[in-house]
């Protein structure tokens, strides 16, 4: 699945049943922070050629050339690098700056690891769709782990025990972002909602309706 990946969804069952796909073939690793240390493709054709050896595998070499260019190993092994991980990744390294942005791979690569060596605690690893996607602390007070089908199926069962008609609006994916919209037909909160309008001198519609959007990532 490329970087740029991104889907929209009409039917909640349909978005749920993608996200319980993406959470099965996800996993999360913990390992020293200090333990990880970056690579530029062009520079490891071990792991290039490796890669190209997996299911879609060429593919994810391609669009990660593409992008980051990189490859970061973490327990033992060489997995390429999405763009979604780059900000937390220098978050964790403790390294700031849009100079970071127009070096070259292989200079990058080597400056965060120096950064990273010098970095203690863990470090969690997001592996999903084949790419590292996120790289956050790995101490229980960094970061808790929420799948992403739970967060969506609670605000559902929330929304719905709490007003009175919900009706699901959109659900939208990607590895940055992950969403879902619901509309609330609640009589009372939308008097409140054209109260509020009147008061700044607008009318509202007679198809007036309340949308709560819920980000799961």
């Amino acid at each position: 699945m490329q970087d740029s990946f991104a889907k929209n969804f009409a039917d909640r069952s349909q978005f749920m049943s993608f996200l319980d796909e993406i959470e099965e073939r996800a996993d999360w690793m913990v390992c020293p922070t200090d333990s990880l240390y970056l690579t530029a493709a062009e520079m490891n054709s071990a792991a290039c050629r490796k890669m190209k050896q997996a299911e879609d595998g060429e593919q994810l070499l391609n669009d990660t050339r593409l992008n980051t260019g990189l490859f970061i190993k973490a327990d033992g092994m060489d997995y390429p690098l999405g763009t979604t991980a780059m900000k937390t990744l220098q978050n964790r390294a403790r390294i700031y700056g849009n100079a970071l942005q127009d070096m070259d791979r292989p200079t990058f690569a080597g400056v965060l690891n120096d950064c990273l060596q010098v970095t203690s605690g863990q470090a969690l690893l997001r592996l999903q769709e084949g790419k590292i996607r996120a790289v956050h602390g790995g101490d229980p007070k960094d970061y808790a782990v929420l799948p992403m089908p739970e967060i969506f199926e609670a605000a559902n069962m929330y929304l719905e025990e709490s007003y009175g008609k919900v009706i699901f609006s959109e659900g939208y994916f990607s590895h940055e972002l992950v969403t879902a919209a619901w509309q609330l037909q609640e009589p009372e909160l939308l008097d409140t909602y054209r109260d509020l309008l009147l008061q700044y001198g607008e009318q509202a519609s007679k198809e007036l309706s309340a949308c709560i959007r819920v980000p799961g990532n």
